[in-house]
């Protein structure tokens, strides 16, 4: 049997489970991801409605079933006190021996990064600063989910790991020159992370998306942003969703995405629920050490996928961001 029959029948039987037992040719459903190693998506049509179909088996790798598990915990628990849209639930189930299953409203992707708006950016920004403000006045008498964790710091395994693959990254033909001038200050500079933490600043720890960047923001009937996979849901510091977000968009997009608007929408977002005041510069502040410590530990196993070009402009935003810090920049003390 083909992986797409098997991938079918895992379909029906999911959807069994939620009391919708597909019909003849009313039934139509492929794959959208996954599927090497236990969690697949589909995109189902199931008489006349668009669906989308997220399917977890019992597997070995425990974290495909964590994953699946917190983003059906955060729709049953979190979704209604988000001040974001996020996809409508059509039914989940969970069991030890038979997985996850969930199944959520289809909608529209978001645009390719290059055809993004300035006016895109920052309405998601904004809309992400609510989301964090939003969470920073949770108080004992309203607590959040115990199952919902804080990110774990950055430890030294992870930062020499990510030196080893910055120095295979500087022994490429095509980036040799480009590296070779900064890859001592890089290779300094992360081994200090996990020491440098203290002194580095910060913002309040809250609710955060996790795995926040523009795939993962649909469209809905009537153009809303609809803020989709919440499996890496969690508590940290905000900031770092921005962060993330940024690069990613930077990364991908011949345009780089407006930097100074967006942190100003983030910053406006902020100020619109009751919390901790947090200020343009303190956000500027902990944004550029999130940002540059995000490009040295979690970025390099995945640029050698980016054009030679593209890789360039990121090895000169961080050289700008690490010259900063090296002067003592306001930015960072």
């Amino acid at each position: 049997m083909s992986d797409y029959g098997k991938h079918g029948m895992h379909a029906v039987a999911a959807l069994s489970r939620l009391g919708r037992e597909p019909a003849g040719a009313s039934f139509a459903s492929r794959v959208l991801a996954g599927g090497l190693s236990g969690s697949v998506v589909h995109h189902v049509e199931l008489t006349g409605q668009h669906m989308v179909l997220k399917v977890t088996l019992p597997s070995e790798d425990r974290q495909l079933m964590a994953r699946a598990c917190r983003e059906i915990w955060f729709y049953r628990d979190l979704a209604t006190l988000v001040p974001v849209h996020v996809p409508h639930v059509l039914g989940f189930d969970l069991s030890e021996t038979e997985g996850a299953v969930l199944l959520l409203a289809a909608y529209k992707p978001s645009p390719a990064p290059d055809d993004w708006t300035e006016h895109s950016y920052v309405q998601v920004a904004h809309q992400l600063g609510q989301l964090h403000a939003r969470f920073w006045a949770t108080t004992p008498a309203s607590p959040l989910p115990d199952w919902l964790h804080t990110k774990p710091e950055v430890t030294q395994d992870q930062c020499l790991g990510a030196a080893r693959l910055w120095r295979a990254l500087g022994k490429r033909d095509d980036l040799r020159d480009a590296l070779a001038p900064n890859l001592w200050r890089l290779e300094n500079l992360l081994v200090s992370i996990p020491a440098l933490k203290r002194q580095m600043p910060t913002t309040p720890a809250t609710l955060c998306h996790g795995d926040f960047h523009a795939d993962n923001l649909l469209r809905g009937p009537t153009g809303e942003w609809i803020w989709a996979d919440w499996q890496e849901v969690r508590l940290g510091p905000g900031v770092e969703g921005l962060a993330f977000f940024w690069q990613r968009a930077f990364a991908a997009a011949d345009t780089p995405p407006p930097h100074d608007a967006m942190v100003r929408a983030y910053v406006a977002g902020l100020a619109t629920v009751d919390g901790p005041l947090i200020s343009r510069e303190q956000v500027d502040r902990a944004l550029a050490w999130a940002e540059l410590r995000s490009w040295l530990v979690d970025w390099p196993g995945y640029l050698g996928a980016l054009s030679t070009a593209r890789i360039a402009r990121v090895l000169r935003r961080i050289d700008t961001l690490m010259s900063r810090l090296e002067r003592g920049s306001h930015l960072y003390l």
